[in-house]
């Protein structure tokens, strides 16, 4: 009921092929959509006749279409993405450019091209926007196309209605978010040569996501939507142009989102669900749209969406604590300087902010930085004692500091990508910051290992892995996951709390010891893949560990990969140290000379204080700077 018969054609085509001409379709499919070379699909063949045969199948089924050199439609700017960076220079040579230079990145060289076609409309009538089956042999652009067709030769793309609809196929059957499945083929694949070992669960896909052809198509809309925008947003250098860009696309997207808001979703049998909806899709634009009106400095219009996106309590709620942070900042930094009143209502924001609780999406490090603003606004504001808020400071103390010295070994002629050397004295060996740390701190009882975010998210995997595997709607689809698909959402806690918070429980009372060794013991023979998993920690290293940190704190530090794994999986200190003997750990992060601490390492080591564990920023300087001839050939 989700297809047209007229779409079910394509399937029919595709079946239709033989399993050489299967084959190159899936290929050329799961490549970005635009045309590519029909040289560089070669190398799948063992001849040339073979790829032929496949192209002219392909065709016949009209699956594919292709581009020669006396093609003058295909529109330019597709054909220009096609040459490398010789080839554009080569092109923009016959141009005669005088602006552009030739150190220039290929989007340079590219939008030099297509300026100078509009700044010639005396020669040919053209929008290079608008695809046209017009030749126009004596356009500029013409010209041009047929030379870049000079260097690429035959190119094939997939038919725009066959890619439409394999993309609404992988949208129903293989629902990861992405336009194509090439994850899923790939990981296929290597499972099957024995590549990967995946954990044992229970498929559970769901008829239930989408209930119509209208709510599969609304989403496939507002998913093609939304990709723009966030290609406009995350490209190499976003200018005030794509802002802009973004902004013209959020605005009309902004209205229609207010009345998806107002939909009723209690029907839905999981909290997961909602990701397929295109309430969700156009809650992360609104997000991007907020960031881009910051970018062009239209702060009331960017507090607008703010406001918009705090009083809605159904979609992205793990993110409540981003969105408080920011208005409390553009309130009390950019609004305030045109109206004092700001100040207030600013204050006011930060009170709100910091009375939510954590399971509304305030993590530790937004209410840390939300209270710091608010003590500074009632200094502002000059607050009298009864008037100020009474919440109690969430801010933990500030991690203790400790610094090495060490022989440091540079070489002369590498870039500012090189990371010096520092040696160990008592071995003349030369290695990382963090490993001469490690050396010089695991003395007296000490181990450890520089693990960063590894052996924390081994801890949760190993005392959550039953969990994290235990069939729910929609979790999972295929054979090839390494962990459930609503882990990172708010979803994965949301849709488990009952069995979460009795493995916390669990935790706090000391079973952490019995699970650990049951599921490491369990899955060890086989290694299956499991997100943030190392098998390579030794069972007694992981033990012993975790009977130092203890399981209080063991349960805090999960809490935050159950609300929102991906945000928490990085930014964890270098080191784990621990000492089985005075039974305390340390999580210590490493600074060399001239490195500073990132924000998510700042929220870490402030997590990790809140949970009662001990933590260390440790600088290691130079007491002598050695020049090693060795390292500079």
């Amino acid at each position: 009921f989700l297809f047209l018969e007229e779409e079910l054609n394509w399937w029919s085509s595709y079946l239709a092929l033989n399993e050489n001409s299967k084959s190159l379709f899936v290929r050329i499919y799961i490549r970005k959509f635009g045309w590519l070379r029909q040289a560089q699909l070669t190398q799948y063949f063992q001849n040339v006749q073979d790829l032929l045969d496949s192209i002219k199948d392909l065709h016949s089924n009209k699956l594919i279409q292709s581009a020669g050199e006396n093609d003058s439609g295909v529109p330019l700017e597709e054909i220009l993405n096609q040459l490398m960076m010789p080839e554009i220079k080569q092109i923009s040579k016959t141009l005669k450019f005088k602006k552009i230079r030739m150190n220039s990145t290929k989007a340079q060289f590219i939008s030099a091209i297509l300026e100078s076609i509009q700044s010639q409309p005396s020669l040919f009538q053209m929008n290079f926007f608008k695809k046209s089956n017009t030749k126009q042999e004596n356009s500029l652009e013409s010209k041009i196309i047929k030379d870049c067709l000079k260097f690429t030769g035959q190119l094939v793309k997939v038919n725009e209605g066959a890619w439409k609809f394999f993309n609404l196929v992988n949208r129903v059957f293989t629902r990861f978010g992405n336009a194509d499945g090439q994850h899923v083929m790939s990981t296929s694949v290597r499972a099957k040569i024995g590549l990967l070992q995946y954990m044992d669960y229970q498929i559970t896909r769901s008829n239930q996501v989408f209930s119509s052809r209208k709510c599969l198509l609304e989403y496939e809309e507002a998913w093609s939507n939304f990709q723009v925008i966030n290609e406009y947003f995350h490209t190499g250098s976003p200018s005030q142009t794509h802002f802009q860009a973004i902004c013209d696309l959020c605005a009309p997207i902004h209205e229609s989102w207010k009345v998806l808001l107002a939909r009723d979703y209690s029907n839905y049998s999981t909290n997961y669900f909602l990701k397929f909806t295109p309430g969700m899709v156009y809650t992360r634009a609104m997000t991007l749209y907020a960031a881009s009106l910051s970018r062009l400095k239209k702060y009331k219009e960017e507090e607008l969406i703010l406001l918009d996106l705090l009083g809605q309590d159904i979609f992205r709620q793990n993110k409540r604590g981003v969105w408080w942070t920011r208005l409390c900042l553009v309130q009390a930094t950019h609004l305030s300087k045109s109206d004092d009143a700001y100040l207030q209502i600013a204050y006011e924001s930060c009170v709100k902010a910091l009375e939510e609780k954590i399971n509304n999406g305030i993590d530790s490090g937004s209410a840390n930085a939300i209270y710091h603003r608010m003590i500074k606004l009632e200094s502002k504001l000059k607050l009298e004692d009864d008037k100020k808020c009474k919440i109690k400071d969430p801010r933990p103390p500030i991690a203790p500091v400790t610094t090495l010295y060490g022989s440091r070994v540079e070489a002369s002629g590498y870039g500012e990508g090189f990371k010096p050397l520092w040696r160990i004295a008592e071995t003349d060996e030369l290695v990382s910051v963090e490993q001469f740390a490690l050396h010089t701190l695991t003395k007296d009882g000490w181990k450890g290992y520089h693990s960063e975010n590894t052996i924390l998210t081994t801890l949760f995997a190993l005392l959550f892995v039953d969990i994290l595997f235990s069939p729910k709607p929609g979790a999972f689809e295929t054979r090839f996951q390494v962990s459930p698909l609503d882990l990172g959402s708010e979803a994965f806690y949301i849709d488990r709390k009952k069995e979460i918070e009795s493995r916390f429980e669990s935790i706090r009372s000391g079973e952490f010891e019995s699970l650990i060794t049951k599921h490491y013991e369990d899955n060890y023979a086989k290694k299956p893949s499991i997100l943030g998993l190392n098998w390579q920690f030794e069972l007694k290293d992981v033990l012993e560990l975790s009977k130092c940190i203890g399981g209080e704190s063991l349960s805090l530090i999960c809490l935050p990969f159950c609300k929102d794994y991906f945000s928490y999986s990085s930014g964890m200190p270098d080191l784990c140290i621990w000492n089985t003997e005075t039974h305390q750990c340390r999580f210590v992060e490493v600074k060399g000379p001239n490195d500073r601490l990132s924000e998510k390492q700042k929220n870490w080591l402030d997590y990790l204080i809140q949970s009662h564990v001990q933590v260390q920023v440790c600088y290691v300087k130079d007491d002598v700077i050695i020049w090693n001839p060795i390292l500079t050939n």
